[in-house]
């Protein structure tokens, strides 16, 4: 995936990092959204509405106020201008290793199967050398069994038996 824009900053976030093509051949752009400290209320509360339209149980406004005090990073992908999924991560700071934790995966239920988690996920592999997933399979046996698929074939291993790791080859 070649960046459509330089990394993202506190002055520039979110900002789309490139076009994807889904399964069903449709374009979307991948957003990342950054330390939101710097972003106007009106940026904030526009991320928070898009990810109530994607799972509204997943608490968007507590989400956007941990991404405004610099715990969480978002990633999201967009089509025809509304959000259709997303991932919370947290990245560590202060390692060698750029390290991070995935928190949340969420997909609108009609994009459910288009790859759309996926494409967020390999974005995140391009940035990162290490993920660790942190309670990200909580929604259904199917929606279970489809997201263990996804982590398997992208390389991620069960760890102690309690949850997936992924480590950049080197």
């Amino acid at each position: 995936m070649e960046p459509v824009f330089s990394e993202p900053t506190e002055q520039t976030s979110p900002v789309l990092i490139s076009q994807v093509e889904l399964k069903n051949q449709q374009k979307a752009n991948l957003c990342i959204a950054k330390n939101l400290s710097m972003s106007t209320p009106e940026t904030r509360k526009q991320l928070a509405k898009g990810m109530a339209k994607v799972n509204p149980d997943s608490q968007p406004k507590k989400i956007v106020e941990q991404m405004a005090n610099g715990s969480y990073d978002l990633y999201y992908i967009e089509q025809e201008g509304k959000m259709i999924g997303y991932a919370t991560i947290f990245p560590e700071k202060d390692t060698l290793t750029k390290r991070c934790y995935l928190n949340k995966i969420y997909t609108r239920e009609d994009k459910t199967q288009n790859g759309v988690a996926t494409k967020i996920i390999e974005q995140v592999m391009n940035d990162f050398d290490e993920i660790s997933l942190i309670d990200t399979i909580d929604e259904g046996q199917e929606s279970k069994a489809g997201m263990v698929n996804t982590y398997s074939r992208l390389g991620f291993v069960t760890e102690d038996g309690v949850g997936y790791v992924w480590k950049k080859p080197v």
